[in-house]
């Protein structure tokens, strides 16, 4: 993740475990029942798992670990639960007669297996390994970004008046219905978080977003909060996010009709794709697989070009470099995204032709949503928080409905 890459340069107690507290609002969950037990359960699934190993393995060697698991741990506990099934039904001992394998055996056969060699080479090259492995998790749990509670008390609000329905892969945030419309279509969003950042915390700006007349679906990236591929930010969790937020708007509609005088139209919903930081990212590569499902405008906030891994050239596409627009807002003082000439050149040489760039003067890394910053990654803001939301939503809001 973006936060990981800055972890060595940045190692101390000045900032590990900051917000570790949880919001007072934190338990605040009008959201379908079970859903920590479900984003609980996903942590333990294969696909969660596959997800982590490719994030894991692009900065260790993981293989080694799978290797030895898979040649030794794995038979070696297959033959001991083998044994102690069998042993329930027909209790093993030397005097058994018929029996091949006993436990006494087994034993003296995995003492001799722990004893080995090989094994005992294995612990040895592997346990740097499992040291990385156990210290980035560790990381990923002390970097978790809370909201503010302003944030909760505005979902919280916005929930009360129906202008916000809470999914369990996404938060929509409603615009006020219209009683007529010409056009017959309403831009909408899909957001990626940040790495790491519970999606409450783009509460501020997803709801100054849907005041100007754009639905907005913030995903959540639970249960580990990373924009990647098997973590929750595959195209097929994208559409099926635009398909469900479809209905869920018509649900909507027909409500404020019966409850209403006049008669609002069900317009057609225009997607387009953005996100926040390692979200702007995860955006960029999802860009080539949704040119069918949305828009193909892109909003980017807080991305440049100093993480030249994660970036996707979509100029050499032709779909993408003909029919994909894109937006890019930076703050001024944001210490995370700064970049060199080369890097931004980089960056821009990668873009379709045109592509809007923004700066906002005195705005930082974390300003694009509402949860404590770390000033010794992030840059101190200057302006208000209030005043950085408002700057991007306005351009966001111009770059989408023009």
């Amino acid at each position: 993740s973006l936060q990981a890459k800055h972890q060595a340069k940045h190692q101390g107690p000045s900032w590990q475990g900051i917000n570790m507290k949880r919001s007072r609002n934190d338990n605040f969950r009008p959201r379908q029942l079970g859903a920590s037990v479900i984003n609980f359960t996903r942590l333990f699934s294969p696909r969660t798992l596959f997800g982590v190993y490719l994030q894991l393995s692009t900065t260790i060697d993981v293989s080694k670990v799978f290797t030895t698991f898979f040649t030794f741990v794995l038979p070696f506990l297959i033959l001991r639960t083998g044994v102690s099934l069998i042993g329930s039904v027909s209790p093993m001992s030397p005097a058994a007669p018929g029996t091949v394998i006993d436990k006494t055996f087994v034993n003296r056969l995995s003492v001799a297996a722990i004893s080995s060699p090989f094994f005992v080479g294995s612990v040895y090259e592997n346990a740097p390994i499992v040291r990385d492995i156990y210290s980035r998790l560790r990381f990923y749990k002390s970097m978790r970004r809370f909201p503010d509670d302003d944030a909760w008390r505005l979902l919280d609000e916005r929930v009360k008046i129906g202008r916000v329905r809470r999914k369990l892969r996404y938060d929509l945030y409603l615009p006020p219905p219209s009683l007529s419309s010409s056009s017959k279509r309403r831009d909408g969003l899909i957001f990626l978080p940040g790495g790491l950042v519970d999606h409450v915390a783009y509460a501020s700006v997803a709801a100054r977003l849907s005041d100007r007349g754009i639905a907005v679906a913030v995903m959540s990236m639970e249960p580990l909060r990373l924009a990647a591929s098997y973590l929750g930010a595959d195209p097929i969790d994208v559409i099926s996010v635009m398909k469900d937020a479809n209905s869920e708007m018509d649900r909507y509609i027909e409500e404020k009709n019966q409850n209403s005088d006049g008669v609002c139209s069900k317009d057609e919903i225009v997607w387009s794709i953005g996100g926040h930081s390692m979200g702007g990212y995860a955006a960029l590569s999802l860009a080539p697989h949704l040119i069918e499902y949305t828009s193909n405008k892109i909003v980017l906030w807080a991305v440049s070009g100093n993480f030249e891994e994660f970036m996707v050239d979509l100029s050499s596409n032709p779909q993408t470099s003909s029919r994909c627009k894109v937006l890019v807002i930076l703050g001024s003082l944001d210490a995370i995204c700064k970049q060199t000439p080369l890097q931004k050149e980089k960056f821009i040489s990668k873009l379709p032709a045109g592509s809007v760039h923004k700066k906002i003067r005195g705005g930082n890394h974390s300003g694009f949503a509402s949860y404590p910053s770390i000033d010794a990654i992030d840059g101190p803001r200057t302006i208000s928080l209030e005043k950085q939301h408002s700057i991007t939503c306005r351009e966001t809001a111009n770059f989408l409905v023009r």
